[in-house]
């Protein structure tokens, strides 16, 4: 299960309430937290303007212009454009 949650100034994190639902959590219980990636906003941001540069760059004749960059393949293409994901 993932979600996506905000700290607030007191350093707390509002869990959804699909979370609270389905592990029948009650105020006062205790939740255990595995951290296992931290993706900043601005982490997000970045990626996602990344991701607009490269589709900028191929608007148009994608085919021709993959070819001349020297790639074979959309998948070959993608998979440089978003090593991350």
């Amino acid at each position: 299960m993932r979600f996506t949650g905000t700290i607030d100034a007191e350093h707390q994190v509002t869990l959804p309430d699909e979370i609270v639902t389905e592990l029948h959590l009650q105020p006062g219980s205790q939740v255990i937290m595995d951290v296992s990636e931290v993706i900043s906003t601005s982490d997000k941001l970045e990626r996602s303007k990344r991701f607009k540069q490269a589709l900028d760059k191929y608007r148009g004749s994608m085919r021709e212009q993959m070819l001349a960059d020297g790639y074979v393949s959309v998948d070959e293409m993608m998979a440089d454009i978003r090593p991350e994901w």
